[in-house]
């Protein structure tokens, strides 16, 4: 984890454990995830930026929808 040694924050350290910690938890849903119905998270895990969770919980909901209606 990157750490702050200046008063204040002005080297963007907080943003930068922010982005971090987002990633892990990104990462740790897509993990969770069963290999069969949800295949297509390789997919998501190459995307530059990675998506928000909201976004990928989004993703993840449009493809089991999908799914079911096939």
């Amino acid at each position: 984890m990157p750490y702050c040694f200046c008063s204040g924050c002005k080297c963007g350290v907080r943003s930068k454990m922010v982005t971090t910690i987002e990633d892990e938890k990104a990462h740790q849903f897509l993990m969770g995830l069963n290999d069969e119905p949800y295949s297509h998270r390789s997919q998501i895990l190459v995307l530059e930026p990675l998506p928000s969770i909201d976004r990928m919980f989004n993703m993840v909901s449009q493809e089991e929808n999908h799914r079911k209606v096939m």
